[in-house]
């Protein structure tokens, strides 16, 4: 192992201590997508999991779309087989009982690779196959799909958001009456490159509407309460956030639900904020400490530890690389990074789904990760390994956990990369490093070493995904003795060294 590769493993282990966490990575994989949009479905109302992922990934010089239904074939074994499904990007789906009976079904929407818009409902079958309906829902792209029962008549209905093929930014409800859809004047603020989510805030049995994104007017973050299937929008004023995810979940366990969004503010910077439900149809701010603000976000709740509360799976990026992040909940709107080891990815998507019935959620992650690889990855969760297996892999990831509550910490910052910094047309190796610091606030330093590269290199893109990283020590020392080694390291393989002292 190279000096650089054993320090940045000393880095991770010393960021701090605590319980882990094993994921197991599985040998059946799907192909890696980008622009992903993926559910986990029990079609055929057998028990067991299956996973839909629609992306696209590259041949060439372009981009390619393509739906994958991979199926369980056996214990921790799945194959991808032919189910109708089109092959479409930038879009959404989702899963629920449209016809009440007792089996999944899916709409989806997104865009083929003739460019068209496509939308359909899809009703799942004894046999797992799907059969299409003639529902006519508008079709759109950079949007979201939801499904929840507004009117309590016992079949979802079905929230979508996007842009349609007339350019329009709309997010609309499709009211269904056994299986007909009837578009509803709800008079939600039209978004894309967010979410239109359901959630019920006030615990009445009438689901609610948080709508995040980008509207034509500029970023949104709206709250609409469902009086008996009619809305109105509450007087809350939440920032607005694009290129976002919102998720109503109960995160301190009082039966209530709350509110964690992120995404891009208008500064283009990421935000992440976590909301607590005060119970009174208003929600209050709470700090987020740990919790990485990300952009291109996207957000699952899930309690993979089997303890009784949720814990967060977040995917996008900060503004140095992009993160694949799970996040233990410690009580208190506390949440610790588990340090997973998951492969961060942009433009992607993570999942949680107990595809094996062992009671943990496992988890699927697609995206492009930092080395620009297209990753399509299934996670066995091995909280309760009651499960037999007749393959079991070997790759374990088993990590401290941060104790952000020592901090604040030293850090120093560095990246490096292959390229042309100058735009002189003179690709070489080069490595920037700062001089160490004390960070009072989470990821500031990140932010001011962006800026500072940005600025001297202009063509250096503002949110770039090279190999740029923090390491936090406990004392001053330690961050220099360990910045100089990484200084040397890179001198020994001939890179140029840049230094950045403010």
């Amino acid at each position: 192992m190279s000096l650089r590769l054993t320090l940045l493993f000393l880095f991770a282990v010393m960021l701090g201590k605590g319980h882990a966490q094993v994921f197991t990575l599985i040998r059946d994989q799907p192909p890696g997508l980008v622009h992903a949009a993926a559910v986990w479905v029990d079609v055929d109302g057998n028990g067991k999991k299956d996973l839909i992922v629609a992306g696209d990934n590259s041949a060439g010089s372009r981009s390619v779309p393509k739906t994958v239904f991979f199926k369980q074939t056996g214990p921790d074994k799945f194959a991808a087989v032919t189910k109708g499904l089109p092959d479409f990007t930038i879009g959404a789906i989702a899963r629920g009982d449209l016809n009440k009976d007792g089996r999944q079904d899916v709409v989806f929407s997104g865009q083929l690779v003739n460019g068209q818009y496509v939308a359909g409902v899809l009703l799942g079958q004894a046999d797992g196959n799907f059969r299409k309906t003639e529902a006519a829902i508008t079709p759109t792209v950079d949007g979201s799909i939801a499904l929840a029962d507004i009117d309590k008549d016992g079949d979802d209905d079905i929230l979508l958001s996007g842009k349609d093929a007339k350019g329009r930014i709309i997010t609309a409800i499709y009211r269904n009456d056994n299986l007909k859809f009837t578009e509803i004047d709800a008079g939600l603020a039209g978004i894309m490159r967010g979410k239109a989510a359901f959630g019920d805030i006030n615990v009445d049995g009438f689901p609610d509407i948080i709508v995040c994104g980008l509207s034509a007017n500029g970023p949104v973050t709206r709250l609409y309460l469902n009086n008996q299937g009619r809305f109105s929008s509450l007087t809350n004023h939440f920032k607005g956030l694009k290129n976002a995810d919102a998720v109503f979940a109960d995160l301190d366990n009082d039966k209530w639900p709350d509110l964690i969004i992120s995404g891009e503010n208008t500064a283009g910077r990421p935000a992440t904020r976590l909301f607590k439900n005060l119970q009174n149809n208003m929600f209050a701010e709470v700090s987020t400490p740990g919790i990485r603000p990300l952009l291109n976000c996207t957000i699952d709740v899930a309690d993979y530890d089997v303890d009784g509360d949720l814990d967060l799976v977040m995917t996008g990026e900060s503004l140095e690389r992009p993160y694949a992040i799970v996040y233990q909940n410690q009580g208190q709107f506390l949440f610790a990074d588990i340090m997973a080891g998951l492969p961060g990815v942009s433009a992607g998507t993570a999942r949680w789904g107990d595809y094996d019935n062992d009671g943990d959620p496992d988890l699927f992650v697609s995206g492009l990760d930092v080395c620009y690889n297209f990753i399509g990855q299934i996670y066995r969760n091995n909280t309760n390994p009651e499960i037999i297996r007749d393959e079991p892999t070997d790759i374990f990831i088993e990590s401290p956990i941060v104790d952000y509550g020592r901090g604040p910490y030293y850090y120093f910052l560095f990246s490096s990369c292959f390229c042309d910094p100058q735009g002189d047309g003179k690709n070489a190796y080069h490595m920037w490093v700062s001089n160490v610091h004390k960070e009072m606030n989470d990821f500031e330093l990140n932010y001011k070493f962006n800026e500072l590269l940005v600025t001297q290199y202009p063509n250096w893109g503002p949110a770039d995904r090279g190999h740029r990283t923090s390491n936090a020590f406990i004392t001053a020392k330690e961050a220099e003795v360990s910045r100089l080694g990484v200084i040397e390291s890179y001198k020994a393989d001939n890179y140029q060294i840049h230094y950045f002292n403010w």
